[in-house]
């Protein structure tokens, strides 16, 4: 299928949904759902072979850098999820992301595919978070004690 033509469907689909977006390539769509803590980006590429919806950053670096922790988890979730891909990107931001083959996409596959990357970006906080406030107490242990000896 041709790009124009995904981007037009996409375009309507998005508009049916309700959901604010803008073209910030000829290929690429931005749109924007209300998450549960914030508004929430969701990029959508289209290419001749396939379709990529990412949310990216779902969680940014932090200064620090993300520890053992996160990185097993992102690591066993990845492994485990055969249509949602979970990583980080060049900055270390978290991300999100699915490619689906594009040929002839209808509106109920669409919205099924995109609530459901929405719903992994959403339910994936509480857990990285969680695993990198475990990473914060064990370098704070391990420095106590290190002052301590």
């Amino acid at each position: 299928m041709d790009e124009n033509l995904q981007v037009k469907r996409i375009w309507g689909f998005l508009g049916d949904l309700g959901w604010p977006h803008d073209l910030v390539a000829d290929n690429i769509i931005r749109a924007q759902y209300d998450g549960h803590f914030d508004p929430v980006k969701v990029m959508i590429q289209m290419r001749t072979d396939r379709l990529r919806l990412a949310i990216n950053p779902v969680l940014p670096k932090p200064d620090e850098g993300w520890g053992n922790s996160v990185h097993r988890l992102v690591e066993s979730l990845n492994a485990e999820s055969h249509m949602i891909n979970v990583g980080f990107d060049r900055e270390g931001d978290l991300f999100v992301k699915v490619d689906l083959p594009s040929a002839d996409i209808e509106f109920e596959q669409f919205v099924y595919v995109l609530f459901n990357l929405c719903q992994v970006s959403e339910q994936l906080l509480v857990p990285v978070l969680q695993a990198k406030a475990y990473d914060e107490h064990e370098t704070e242990t391990t420095q106590k004690s290190k002052l301590t000896s």
